[in-house]
């Protein structure tokens, strides 16, 4: 009996280290995104995020390290999603957040709609990087940075 309540305690304690951490995932013939997003309040408000894309055909990575905004709904205040910006360009992960519904990825060029994604879905860090792979051997290496410095990136602003 002592050793499953220590196996239950030891589940808890990782489940939550990983609760402020999740992400999301898109892929079609030209593209493979990820979205990972960090200290996250269940999967409801998050305060680091970023962005990291490759064009399938030339392995070329574009790496956002970005506070994403929140969006939320202007009658309620729930929240409906987060807004990455870079240059002229407005990435914005967009749907039924909190309930676990349906989610989009929405790019714009100044103002206008150049890119609308089918449903984004939840990915295990493993499965990216294997994906990764597939396109060019560099790319993980180059995720992992790109990870890490995100991962970083606001940790002691949130302190000041």
């Amino acid at each position: 009996m002592v050793v499953f309540r220590f196996f239950i305690l030891i589940n808890l304690f990782f489940a939550f280290i990983k609760a402020d951490e999740f992400g999301y995932y898109y892929e079609n013939e030209k593209f493979l995104i990820a979205i990972p997003m960090f200290e996250c309040e269940g999967d409801i408000h998050c305060t680091n995020g970023g962005y990291f894309g490759v064009n399938k055909r030339n392995a070329k990575s574009l790496e956002i390290l970005s506070k994403p905004t929140p969006i939320k709904n202007s009658v309620n205040e729930r929240l409906m999603g987060y807004k990455f910006k870079n240059s002229n360009y407005i990435y914005e992960i967009y749907g039924d957040i909190m309930s676990g519904g349906k989610i989009y990825l929405n790019v714009f060029k100044q103002g206008k709609t150049i890119f609308k994604s089918d449903d984004l879905q939840q990915i295990e860090q493993e499965e990216f990087i294997s994906k990764l792979k597939e396109i060019d051997s560099g790319l993980p290496a180059s995720f992992e940075k790109f990870y890490k410095r995100l991962q970083n990136k606001y940790k002691y602003e949130n302190y000041q």
